[in-house]
């Protein structure tokens, strides 16, 4: 790590033989592939959203943890009621959180979405959590939710981004 950014790399490694066949010399060079596992990972992203049909997905929303803004967002089944292009994850998490039932997930929801713990999260290695909670929705029913998020890092511009996405 130069800097101390992360970076990608792969490794080739070839054998050179003698002309009786015995190994003398191996040959390693490496290429940086940090773009190829962004792509990647934004595939598995579009892979993901792909799946977004299936009923028990509520909603989901793309976070830039350095602004802490939402920059794509799509709510399933309460459009626009908390989670929205502009809006922070701040105030949508704190929205979110005033229908979660019980206080200790409430609290657990909402440190979950704090910017500073999930900066924290990614430094110690922790890619992704999850959390489950009772929330109760616009028309006074209780749903379970289960809420699980990713964090990527964007080598290109170095920006960190949340994959927030909301099951029934």
């Amino acid at each position: 790590m130069r800097g101390g950014k992360e970076r990608w790399l792969r490794f080739r490694v070839s054998n050179i033989f003698d002309k009786s066949g015995v190994s003398y010399k191996i040959i390693c060079t490496a290429q940086r592939i940090d773009t190829e596992k962004l792509l990647e990972a934004r595939l598995a992203l579009e892979g993901r959203k792909a799946k977004l049909a299936d009923e028990t997905l509520l909603g989901y929303a793309i976070i830039d943890l350095l602004t802490s803004e939402i920059i794509e967002a799509k709510n399933y089944r309460f459009p626009k009621q908390c989670v929205y292009v502009g809006n922070t994850m701040e105030k949508a998490a704190a929205c979110i959180a005033k229908d979660i039932i019980d206080e200790n997930d409430r609290d657990a929801f909402l440190c979950a979405h704090d910017t500073r713990t999930l900066r924290t999260m990614y430094e110690s290695g922790t890619l992704a959590q999850s959390c489950e909670y009772r929330h109760m929705t616009p028309d006074k029913n209780i749903m379970f939710v289960r809420n699980s998020h990713d964090i990527l890092h964007d080598p290109v511009s170095d920006r960190f981004y949340l994959y927030d996405y909301f099951y029934d």
